[in-house]
């Protein structure tokens, strides 16, 4: 026996497994003194053998032995994921898992904005959406996104509520593409889009589909299946054609409905009022009176003209406040 004064300080621990008349080594870990418990060696139940080198001063020790673990206590970790802010994207991964399982986590940032990085506390320890490591203890991890200042062309009148709705994750990323004119006209597919971002974010996604002959956009099949919108007749939706205030007005007050919070019925009162088709007139109304549209000008509502992108993007975040 040796006194500790010449004890080695650090051990090198290999496990080794038979394999017919060779032994074949599982794992080398390097321990400190004192530190070295089977536990520590994380092995299923079984015969290992071992061998245990380390030395310092000059002096070497080097023993073979015989391992035998009858069982292994199973030890579990949590891994806490969070969203910061809740509303800048979604966070899959964490749980309880036992020790030394493969754990992934993934971030996806909400349209409008960037993943900035995991964080344990104040520390950034991965810039990557996934991450994959080890369950060796119990984690929290807090991923963190970042509002994108959006650049796209506007009118100046509009960007207090542009920002709004970018901020609260209702644009939906086909409208925030580089060089996307947000003073340009609304497609019927592209209002779709709008109002699936404001639907699922209160209610959640829509598992049914409505199918058209002219498009297999999933955001029309499911404004069609809860009733939003319809075709244009021979199963036909029209997506690409321009969106008119009309439509705007009746997907609108639609779509209201389908939240569970239909619109006072109201009569309008623009001066235009015989130009309004009869199938709109109920939801230019209704959208009048609550503020969600207004007129053009002259105290004319021009149901024919067609409905930009900003404005589309507006009534959107103005409908979201009332459900709200």
């Amino acid at each position: 026996m040796h006194h500790d004064h010449w004890a080695p300080q650090s051990f090198n621990v290999a496990v080794l497994e038979r394999e017919g008349d060779n032994l074949r080594t599982l794992q080398s870990t390097l321990f400190n003194r004192g530190t070295l418990t089977a536990n520590r060696l994380r092995l299923p139940a079984g015969t290992y053998y071992v061998r245990i080198s380390g030395g310092n001063v000059g002096e070497h020790t080097d023993n073979d032995y015989t391992l035998h673990i009858l069982h292994t206590p199973e030890v579990s970790h949590t891994i806490t994921v969070t969203a910061s802010p809740a509303n800048g994207g979604t966070v899959t991964g964490g749980g309880t898992f036992q020790e030394g399982a493969s754990v992934t986590l993934q971030a996806t940032p909400s349209a409008g904005w960037s993943f900035e990085g995991w964080f344990e506390g104040n520390a950034r320890v991965n810039t990557n959406a996934t991450i994959t490591f080890d369950a060796t203890a119990n984690r929290s991890f807090e991923a963190r996104f970042t509002i994108i200042p959006f650049s796209n062309p506007h009118s100046v009148w509009a960007r207090e509520e542009l920002t709004r709705a970018f901020e609260a994750g209702l644009v939906p990323l086909s409208l925030t593409g580089a060089g996307t004119d947000l003073r340009s006209s609304t497609t019927r597919a592209e209002y779709c889009a709008l109002a699936v971002t404001l639907y699922e974010s209160f209610r959640g996604e829509i598992t049914g589909r409505v199918t058209f002959a002219d498009t297999n956009d999933g955001n029309v099949q499911k404004m069609a299946y809860i009733g939003v919108v319809q075709g244009v007749g021979g199963n036909r939706f029209d997506p690409n054609a321009p969106l008119t205030r009309a439509q705007a007005a009746t997907m609108l007050s639609r779509l209201a409905n389908a939240l569970g919070q239909p619109l006072p019925a109201t009569r309008a009162t623009f001066a235009d009022n015989g130009d309004i088709p009869s199938w709109a007139f109920e939801g230019v109304g209704q959208v009048q009176a609550a503020g969600i549209m207004t007129g053009v000008g002259g105290n004319r509502f021009a149901p024919g003209d067609p409905y930009t992108r900003e404005q589309s993007i507006i009534t959107m975040i103005r409908l979201f406040n009332i459900v709200s």
